[in-house]
């Protein structure tokens, strides 16, 4: 996608981990790296001038119960290409 702001804000809630990385291009390029086949969709809108991108999961079953599992991985993976001179701000509970 191409945008023309310069801040992008990246919301990495339910990633496992996420990868940065310069663009050779003009163009934000957004990967996603998912197990569970269409489990998570990509979101971008530009407010205020700041492009946000957020990843949410759909919710296709209940979760099972495990009762020695304590947290469960999300078995996502994402790289997101950006150019250069822009500022990125990451949102996320373990970054």
């Amino acid at each position: 996608m191409e945008s023309e702001t310069r801040e992008s804000e990246i919301s990495t809630f339910g990633l496992d981990d996420i990868e940065i990385q310069k663009s050779d291009s003009n163009f934000i390029e957004i990967f996603l790296y998912d197990e569970e086949q269409n489990a998570y969709n990509i979101f971008t809108v530009e407010e205020d001038r700041v492009l946000k991108i957020e990843y949410r999961k759909q919710v296709l079953e209940p979760e099972i119960f495990r009762k020695y599992i304590t947290k469960r991985l999300n078995l996502a993976n994402s790289i997101i290409k950006i150019t250069i001179n822009k500022t990125v701000m990451i949102l996320g509970n373990h970054i």
